[in-house]
């Protein structure tokens, strides 16, 4: 008998952690030490968020946003909350978007996408302000750029693991 083609499938009782654990692993991956001219890297953890609240929203529960924010925060640096909060108000906002998500586009996803983080680096910018630690505008405006360029690619990505998740429920 030969095996079968493509990854593996995943552990059954992994499957209902793989959306928060993706958002945990695109947090460590900002974390990494990578110089960069501009002073920016993408909020691929909104990212992947936003992703999984478009594909599988009852995996990644309102609830479930808020913890994920305070790591975001704490990995960052970032005074606590302020991500926390963000990652909270956008996965709301996301989730009631989230019933339309089989019909759309992959560009109507991606400019939903943009605008929930454009939202997003306005809340986190003024959640720095509040907490005496305003923000330049310029790298606010570079990250959500980056952020809205990454987002086909984490989207993508969390597809795949969606489709990963399925193929293991099946088996």
């Amino acid at each position: 008998m030969r095996p079968p083609l493509g990854p593996a499938p995943l552990p059954a009782g992994l499957v209902p952690f793989v959306p928060a654990l993706s958002v945990v692993a695109a947090t460590c991956v900002v974390a990494l030490p990578v110089p960069l001219a501009a002073g920016a890297l993408p909020n691929l953890p909104l990212a992947a968020l936003i992703a999984w609240a478009g594909l599988q929203p009852r995996l990644v529960p309102p609830l479930a946003a808020f913890p994920l924010g305070l790591l975001a925060d704490a990995v960052a640096g970032l005074p606590l909350g302020v991500q926390a909060l963000t990652f909270l108000l956008v996965r709301l906002v996301a989730g009631a978007t989230a019933e339309r998500a089989a019909t759309r586009t992959l560009t109507e996803e991606w400019l939903i996408a943009g605008l929930l983080l454009w939202g997003a680096t306005v809340l986190e910018a003024g959640g720095l302000a509040l907490a005496g630690r305003a923000p330049a505008l310029g790298p606010l405006l570079v990250q959500w750029g980056l952020s809205a360029l990454s987002y086909p690619a984490v989207f993508a990505a969390a597809g795949a693991l969606g489709r990963r998740m399925a193929s293991s429920l099946r088996t």
